[in-house]
């Protein structure tokens, strides 16, 4: 918002229009956290972490010495991000109430159990294939996604008859196969087929060399 704000020039005894810019901030309704970050490892109190609210930037703080934080986050705000250097990065559950469940903070050599800050739609990657003694590819993505995406042969011979399943078997009716895309190309791994019963499955992946 602007408002003209007249001023007397002292020389010429002329007005001159300054503009005033006003900045209206929108006041959003805050409530205040506290909790305390400790070494996963060690079991001792951690400091200089940065808790920050989740999926929003603008409310983060710093732990104290003694391991404790005060932050003042929205009332959307359900969680918040911890993270320090060379340490995983977690996420903390917010309920009603001030005190948040103690956080506990494992080294990077721990399996980080948060790969990707916010993954709502539950998206993950599968890479590095370079030194990877599977045979046929899906056995590295069902080896990396753990066991998010599963393959059964029906067959013995390999490549063919292989039925592929992403977070278990969804239907027994329908076909419920992943779709797969290699460099913008739809490939069909199923051959006349309206039910999972029915048809033939052919591992199209076994043709990509790791």
């Amino acid at each position: 918002m602007s408002t003209p704000a007249l001023a007397q020039d002292a020389s010429n005894g002329q007005q001159s229009a300054d503009i005033a810019v006003l900045k209206a901030g929108k006041q959003v309704p805050t409530r205040v956290v506290k909790g305390v970050v400790f070494n996963g490892a060690t079991r001792q109190p951690m400091s200089g972490v940065l808790v920050s609210a989740a999926a929003l930037d603008g409310y983060s703080t710093f732990t104290e010495p003694d391991g404790t934080y005060t932050l003042n986050i929205p009332l959307s705000v359900s969680q918040l991000y911890i993270s320090a250097p060379n340490m995983n990065g977690i996420l903390v559950g917010v309920v009603e109430g001030e005190q948040v469940k103690n956080s506990y903070l494992y080294p990077e050599t721990f399996a980080d159990e948060y790969i990707e800050r916010n993954n709502m739609l539950g998206i993950q990657a599968v890479r590095d294939f370079d030194y990877s003694d599977a045979v046929s590819i899906e056995e590295e993505i069902q080896k990396q996604a753990g066991a998010a995406v599963h393959t059964i042969s029906r067959s013995g011979t390999a490549g063919i008859g292989s039925v592929m399943f992403m977070n278990g078997l969804n239907s027994l009716n329908v076909n419920a196969q992943p779709l797969i895309v290699i460099d913008g190309v739809i490939v069909d791994q199923q051959y006349n087929r309206q039910m999972l019963h029915q048809g033939f499955y052919n591992n199209i992946l076994s043709n990509i060399n790791p």
